[in-house]
């Protein structure tokens, strides 16, 4: 399906657990409430918040997979990734922030938001993202994931 201004392919990155899916719903929400007409996709990890996700009316697909893997796996999760002609992806906290957005700039998403994350000695790095933020300490996780 090819994108429009109003009909945007958009991926969420929820590879943590189901307490941090919980955190991040919200933000899902807001985007889906403000675009509703986007298609919301959540990438999740096998870790018991695919059946949490499918339920939610924000989210129209889910995906499964493991992003514990070996080189082969790594390349065919960014293979799956590119067939679906993201147009933008998210990256939310808490999460594995470096290895989700190199996951994101290695689909081809031209449009990779999230949080700028601690790398070798930058501390705000935003490698891989191309509109990055940085996390206030001050916030919880939810309200951080608002302000992307």
């Amino acid at each position: 399906m090819k994108s429009s201004k109003e009909n945007k392919r958009v991926l969420f990155l929820s590879l943590s657990g189901i307490g941090n899916l919980l955190m991040q719903l919200p933000t899902i929400e807001a985007v889906k409430k403000s675009h509703p007409s986007w298609h919301i996709t959540i990438w999740v990890a096998p870790r018991g918040t695919k059946a949490i996700a499918e339920v939610q009316p924000c989210i129209d697909e889910v995906l499964e997979m493991n992003i514990k893997a070996n080189i082969l796996k790594h390349a065919k999760n960014i293979s799956v990734l590119r067939t679906y002609h993201f147009d933008i992806a998210f990256v939310l906290s808490p999460g594995q922030l470096m290895k989700s957005a190199a996951y994101l700039a290695l689909s081809r998403i031209p449009i990779r938001i999230g949080h700028a994350y601690p790398y070798k000695k930058e501390q705000h790095s935003s490698a891989f993202l191309t509109h990055a933020i940085p996390e206030d300490p001050t916030l919880h996780d939810i309200e951080q994931n608002l302000k992307l």
